[in-house]
């Protein structure tokens, strides 16, 4: 899987989750983009790359079942 991202440098507030998922307990637990690629558009950056899913805990290499 891979994914890909624009971001701009806009200050907005709160704004909205950009994808709908539960908060990891820890930085380990989170998705990662791995081989990673940023291409600045203007003033946007655009950064794509795989998706590399946290692991489960008792050794489970990702979450892709």
């Amino acid at each position: 899987d891979a994914g890909c991202f624009y971001v701009a440098p806009k200050i907005i507030g709160r704004g909205r989750p950009l994808i709908d998922l539960p908060s990891p307990e820890t930085m380990d637990h989170g998705w990662r983009l791995e081989d990673a690629e940023y291409t600045q558009l203007g003033s946007d950056l655009r950064i794509r790359g795989e998706i590399g899913y946290p692991a489960r805990e008792g050794g489970s290499e990702c979450l892709q079942d």
